[in-house]
């Protein structure tokens, strides 16, 4: 079963870090963590908070990591499964997660830092979103 990627007919958010695959792999990696929230765009979340730490501290160490792990986990998932990662199917997804944050893996360690930045990152994402629903919430209540 192949999984459709290709950006929809909406028009996507102004990206200010993250590439169009990068950002594609970034949301599908947190509609494999966190199923149940569909209607969080974690990669703009994640992009925002990108540029937004590059700003503060001057450095693009995290985006460097994003960068770095996301072309190592693309570049194996096409040689391994001809696909991007978020073109596989949800099983070969969390497969894939589950192999990176393997702490058996030698010479891992830099993919293992890089997924738990992005699960902190989607985390935050998922309560950042679920934070503006609630105030839109009271809002229309009012």
């Amino acid at each position: 079963m192949l999984v459709d990627w290709a950006p929809s007919e909406v028009e996507a958010p102004r990206r200010l870090c993250l590439s169009a695959d990068e950002a594609s792999f970034v949301q599908a990696a947190f509609e494999r963590i966190l199923p149940e929230a569909p209607h969080v765009s974690a990669s703009t979340y994640v992009d925002r908070k990108l540029a937004e730490s590059m700003c503060v501290d001057a450095t693009a160490a995290e985006l460097e990591l994003y960068r770095e792990a996301i072309a190592c986990v693309q570049e194996r998932c096409r040689f391994e499964h001809g696909r991007p990662f978020q073109a596989l199917t949800p099983w070969h997804q969390l497969a894939i997660l589950a192999h990176l944050e393997d702490p058996n893996r030698p010479f891992q360690h830099r993919l293992r830092k890089f997924v738990l930045v992005l699960v902190n990152d989607l985390a935050e994402a998922y309560f950042d979103a679920s934070d503006e629903r609630c105030r839109r919430l009271r809002v229309s209540v009012a």
